[in-house]
């Protein structure tokens, strides 16, 4: 988690690699913070996300950019 809030630091965000969403933001987000907050994996809390903020907003972030795909569709 350390190292995937600091790439989205390094890359000056909001997503894993600048400003433009790819499909390692959608795997960050749907396959790894979505399933922890659900409680989907054992012994790891939910808000275990939490400590990081940059990822908190990274999901916020693809959401939006999500949103904005699906109406452009």
């Amino acid at each position: 988690m350390t190292s995937l809030a600091e790439q989205i630091k390094t890359s000056g965000g909001p997503f894993l690699l600048g400003a433009k969403l790819t499909v390692a933001d959608l795997v960050l987000r749907y396959f790894l913070v979505d399933l922890i907050k659900i409680g989907m994996f054992d012994y790891v809390a939910p808000e275990y996300v939490d400590a990081w903020p940059e990822l908190i907003s990274h999901t916020s972030s693809s959401a939006d950019a999500i949103k904005a795909y699906q109406a452009s569709l």
